[in-house]
């Protein structure tokens, strides 16, 4: 994981530096799970709807009282939506 590390902020600046519609992404054929704490700054919410409506297989999950560290505290809001997704179910049910 480590040696992901310095890709991570290159791609981050790459995301922050583009600045363009969500709809750029449309192209995008994988099945896409984008998620949010609603106790992140909303601004992280707010991208996961827009690119959930411009990405024709995507979804957005926003976690009731998670923040950003939701993916390793692993709470159940977020495990099981995530697992049903993986395995090609509905992330609700």
């Amino acid at each position: 994981m480590t040696a992901l590390l310095p890709a991570a902020a290159a791609e981050l600046r790459r995301i922050r530096d583009h600045d363009g519609p969500p709809g750029d992404y449309a192209a995008a054929g994988a099945e896409i799970l984008l998620a949010a704490g609603t106790r992140s700054p909303e601004h992280f919410a707010e991208n996961c709807r827009a690119l959930a409506e411009a990405l024709p297989h995507a979804q957005a999950l926003i976690v009731p009282g998670a923040s950003h560290d939701a993916a390793t505290a692993a709470p159940h809001e977020l495990v099981r939506p995530v697992s049903r997704f993986l395995a090609g179910l509905p992330i609700t049910d």
